[in-house]
């Protein structure tokens, strides 16, 4: 057998292997949860509470500059946002 096919099978065969095996360390990491998947809405609605903190604190910020933020108000279990005018 000529050398050069013995290179080129070589060649061909490691990187074969080193895809399977990615392939396969992907597949058992999602399976086992490795990889963060996006967070679900709580069933019962209520918002992330670090999400909160950081509309509060966005909002806080806007009004000591002077600019105009939506008011957020609680209507049941909706969310309305009406402006200041």
């Amino acid at each position: 057998m000529d050398p050069a096919y013995v290179v080129a099978y070589g060649i061909l065969t490691v990187f074969f292997t080193l895809a399977i095996l990615t392939f396969a360390i992907w597949s058992l990491s999602l399976i086992f949860g490795r990889v963060r998947r996006p967070e679900k809405e709580h069933p019962s609605g209520r918002t992330d509470v670090n999400l909160v903190a950081a509309a509060v604190s966005a909002v806080k910020a806007f009004e000591e500059e002077g600019i105009t933020v939506p008011e957020i108000e609680r209507e049941g279990t909706s969310w309305k946002m009406s402006y200041r005018w």
